[in-house]
């Protein structure tokens, strides 16, 4: 795979876990802590681990 596809490939990823968290879909403490950072007592970005959860879903392997 092509740098320019793996950048757009990404793109289209963090988008899905944007929509997935405004449409409400709930997300493990386990994806927050291992995905989000963790300031004053609260877990930011939590669209990551909406990603990560859509990438289990979806089954893709991007390990390669």
């Amino acid at each position: 795979m092509k740098d320019i596809d793996k950048i757009a490939l990404a793109a289209f990823l963090h988008d899905i876990g944007k929509f997935r968290q405004r449409a409400g879909k709930k997300v493990s403490d386990e994806l927050k802590s291992q995905y989000c950072p963790h300031l004053k007592s609260k877990y930011s970005h939590i669209h990551a681990a909406h990603t990560a959860e859509a990438i289990d879903e979806m089954k893709l392997n991007l390990d390669r």
